[in-house]
């Protein structure tokens, strides 16, 4: 007899088996815990990283690099979330828009020059390029004399840069100061510097809001679409679009009679690298704030997201290369800086919040970078070795 009660060889192979059973038993046992453990561990990193809304399968480019805006300067972040850098310095730099071969960045740049006899800021508003592909540099794009330019952004072939520009006119009636604004749509070619105008919306009386806003190419300066905010109020702000100079109303969802809110306003857009689609923000009085895209061909249009309140304020969606998602800036709250008089009607767009990635192909969205806004992706990755550069005049 033996220890385990069984005799001869057939006992103790019995006494092998069992005891080999219960080890690999064990060992599993153990490489379960492990595993979870470290399923846990991965899980909590990934839900301090993400933000409000992980998403297990979430598919997220991890091409090239984006540049954003916090605390008024320019900075940048590979596409994978790694190696913050600084790329400007003294503040006042808006809205970055990447070049097509993503290796310039044209950007707004605002800069406080006084004070009216009101009280009201003045500011300088200009639009400069900077240059990211090895040494980074800084220029001064174009700055008129008592003209603010607003929302620039590349051609589809690089050549121009396209922008909003508007002249605050003061003329006296009565006895009294009257400011106009005249609002009007610009092209800048890159390499002479030359301004041509494309479009001019006319006079108009005290306007708070610009006429066009985040213009995009479709195709070169032939082809154009923004958002439009008329002057005449309204309840919808639709998007526009001008072709060979020839000016059309390309969407607009009409308002409904008996609603408080009227129709739907578009805010900011942008153009997908295949120049097929456009994503935009916009706010429906039923739904709230929306990404949307609309096809070029057809003009149909289809929700992707729903967005939180904040996506009115300095949103700037812009495309991933691959074309599979959209980065944008969501401000804390329905974030503004409007100024209370037409002098200073404009500040530089909201900078403190979130960027969000939202998957196109799925609806999913999470939180990418914390404290940034503004963004812009590029389809270049920025080299990391990066010095912060002081704008040169």
């Amino acid at each position: 007899m033996t220890g385990f009660g069984f005799s001869g060889p057939a006992g103790r192979n019995r006494s092998v088996r069992k005891a080999l059973s219960a080890q690999i038993t064990l060992t599993a046992l153990a490489l379960l815990v492990g595993a979870t453990a470290l399923r846990a561990s991965w899980l909590s990193d990934a839900l301090s990283r993400v933000g409000d809304e992980p998403e297990a399968a979430f598919g997220v480019s991890s091409c090239g690099s984006i540049v954003f805006v916090r605390q008024g300067n320019l900075w940048v972040v590979d596409a994978d979330g790694a190696q913050e850098r600084q790329l400007t310095k003294d503040g006042g730099f808006a809205r970055p828009s990447a070049s097509p071969d993503g290796k310039r960045v044209v950007c707004e740049r605002h800069v406080k020059v006084g004070q009216t006899r009101s009280g009201a800021t003045q500011w300088s508003h200009a639009v400069w390029v900077v240059d990211i592909a090895g040494s980074v540099r800084a220029r001064r794009l174009l700055s008129l004399p008592d003209t603010e330019n607003m929302y620039p952004s590349f051609s589809s072939d690089g050549r121009y840069v396209i922008c909003a520009k508007r002249n605050i006119i003061s003329r006296a009636e009565s006895g009294h100061s009257v400011w106009y604004c005249r609002d009007a749509l610009v092209a800048v070619e890159v390499s002479t510097l030359k301004v041509r105008l494309l479009h001019d919306d006319g006079l108009s009386l005290d306007a708070w809001e610009p006429s066009f806003v985040s213009p995009c190419s479709l195709d070169g300066i032939r082809d154009i679409v923004y958002t439009y905010i008329p002057h005449e109020g309204g309840d919808d702000e639709p998007v526009m679009r001008l072709q060979s100079g020839k000016l059309t109303e390309w969407i607009k969802e009409r308002t409904r009679k008996g609603n408080e809110c009227g129709g739907s306003l578009y805010d900011e857009c942008c153009v997908s690298p295949d120049r097929k689609l456009v994503a935009a923000v916009r706010f429906y009085h039923k739904s709230g704030h929306q990404l949307c895209l609309i096809e070029v061909q057809n003009r149909s249009r289809r929700v992707v997201c729903p967005l939180p309140d904040g996506a009115a304020s300095g949103a700037a969606p812009s495309w991933s290369p691959d074309g599979c998602c959209v980065v944008l800036g969501i401000a804390p709250g329905d974030a503004t800086t409007r100024g209370n008089s037409v002098y200073d009607w404009y500040c530089p767009p909201a900078t403190s919040g979130d960027l969000w990635v939202v998957d196109l192909t799925t609806g999913k969205k999470r939180k990418f970078l914390r404290g940034a806004m503004q963004p812009t992706w590029c389809a270049m990755r920025i080299p990391m070795a990066v010095d912060a550069i002081r704008p040169t005049r």
